[in-house]
């Protein structure tokens, strides 16, 4: 649903309450294991996880109107759907359960994408010192979450193209370049951009598009400034 690109965003904010919130947070694990995984910090594969579902329940409360927008809703769906497929446990954060429901809807899935949820879906019982995690995770592994991360993202343009500019993991560069465009940028604003295309491999493959989308969006909002 594309959205006027001069319109107050706050009505569509209000709207969607908890799915915006999903994002929010699932965008703050994103950096904070991106932090993490280089170092092999068992945690940071756990937040891999969580951040995949925020984003796939996001997903599902933007787009399958009959949740109602409702958090709990949400995670009652994905528990039902992880028992019909059989999950024993943490059914109500299980990724790949939220994967299937999301693709009932019309989410574009590649095969691909469903190998890489899989295996993220594994890191989440890194949570816990006696789960049963991978026994063996490297820097590969960030490359694939990194890729899972901006293919899942780019299935919420089809939600608001001016929310999917601005917000999940984009948001950093657009508060840079609003930031850039106000002339005042600050260290906040610099790091999480930093934290976000360190190595990254997914973001630099559409960097040239993501910035000059941006940028069309930040003149269109503010035509009487330059970008």
């Amino acid at each position: 649903m594309p959205c006027d690109p001069n319109a107050d965003p706050q009505p569509f904010l209000r709207a969607n309450g908890a799915a915006w919130r999903f994002v929010a947070k699932g965008t703050d694990d994103y950096l904070l294991a991106r932090l993490g995984m280089p170092g092999l910090l068992s945690s940071a594969f756990g937040l891999a996880t969580q951040s995949v579902e925020k984003y796939l329940k996001a997903y599902l409360l933007f787009q399958d109107k009959g949740l109602n927008g409702a958090a709990e809703a949400v995670r009652g769906a994905v528990s039902i759907k992880a028992k019909v497929l059989g999950r024993t446990q943490e059914r109500g954060h299980d990724i790949e359960s939220a994967l299937a429901l999301a693709t009932d809807i019309g989410f574009p899935c590649s095969n691909a994408l469903r190998v890489r949820i899989k295996r993220i879906n594994s890191y989440y019982a890194m949570r816990y010192p006696y789960g049963e995690a991978p026994t063996s995770y490297g820097g590969r592994d960030l490359h694939d979450y990194d890729e899972t991360v901006f293919e899942l993202w780019a299935a919420f343009k089809d939600v608001n193209a001016d929310y999917y500019y601005a917000s999940g993991p984009h948001s950093p560069v657009y508060s840079l370049m609003f930031s850039d465009l106000h002339r005042q940028t600050t260290d906040f604003e610099r790091r999480h951009f930093t934290i976000l295309t360190q190595q990254n491999l997914a973001y630099a493959r559409r960097r040239l598009a993501i910035e000059a989308d941006i940028r069309e969006l930040l003149g269109r909002r503010y035509s009487n400034q330059s970008t």
